[in-house]
């Protein structure tokens, strides 16, 4: 699934955040997304969660192969097996070299390895 961010995105129209990770009219790779998120490969080659609002969707085909967790009132979650383990992200965010293997493992397998736009 692939999302292009909207012209405003940086003009704190759409939120109060300045979402630096994104670039207006730029498409980016969905790897993960739930009833209000879509979680994205930013330009720092994070994959960060953003409110689905800032977005436009450019192709909207999921991945047969992603899995689909339902929770209460209609919350979901549906993102690749390989990084769908509770708990995942928080590993990886904590720096956890497993988790950050089983990431960079996914990102060769599926293709989308490329080298960050900016740097923090």
């Amino acid at each position: 699934m692939k999302v292009k961010a909207k012209p405003e995105v940086h003009d704190h129209l759409l939120d109060e955040f300045d979402n630096q990770g994104l670039e207006p009219n730029k498409e980016y790779e969905v790897i993960g997304m739930s009833y209000d998120y879509y979680r994205v490969l930013d330009d720092y080659g994070e994959p960060i969660l953003y409110p689905k609002y800032l977005f436009d969707v450019t192709d909207s085909a999921v991945p047969k192969t992603w899995t689909r967790k339902d929770y209460a009132e209609d919350e979901y979650y549906l993102d690749p097996p390989e990084l769908s383990e509770l708990g995942f992200y928080e590993d990886y965010f904590d720096g956890k070299s497993e988790a950050r293997a089983t990431f960079e493992n996914f990102l060769i397998s599926y293709g989308l390895k490329v080298e960050p736009n900016k740097t923090r």
